[in-house]
């Protein structure tokens, strides 16, 4: 039996979408109450075959600030490849236009900060920055 990626948690009145073994929950800014399913969907398969894409540009974007501004004394530089280990994707926001914010849990890289990734509408990466 085929497993919904797309559930309803009714206690916390959340959306999640399934990424691999993941649930990532699912919020909205711009007035949209009801999330279209099918979006939903479209964004799970998305994630699961671009996930590590979407890890990646936030490697490359950020590991220099971590090593030339966030470094503890004594501590020593992160590679990208230990930064995408470190990222957990746990929150996206869909924007009124369809761009998206996916919020990563950075495992203290940047101490209590988290890493946001964003998209335009058609999916394109456009940024990473750090979030709160």
């Amino acid at each position: 039996m085929k497993e919904d990626r797309v559930s309803f948690n009714e206690e916390t009145k959340c959306y999640y979408i399934k990424c691999n073994a993941d649930k990532i929950r699912v919020s909205t800014i711009g007035g949209k109450k009801d999330i279209d399913k099918k979006l939903l969907e479209e964004i799970s398969i998305w994630l699961e075959k671009n996930i590590e894409q979407i890890k990646e540009f936030g490697a490359q974007e950020l590991v220099d600030l971590k090593n030339e501004d966030w470094l503890e004394d004594n501590q020593e530089e992160i590679t990208e490849i230990e930064f995408i280990k470190k990222l957990n994707l746990q929150n996206i926001v869909i924007h009124k236009k369809g761009n998206l914010d996916m919020i990563f849990d950075a495992d203290d890289i940047f101490y209590d900060h988290c890493v946001t990734i964003y998209t335009d509408e058609n999916f394109i990466i456009k940024d990473a920055l750090l979030g709160y």
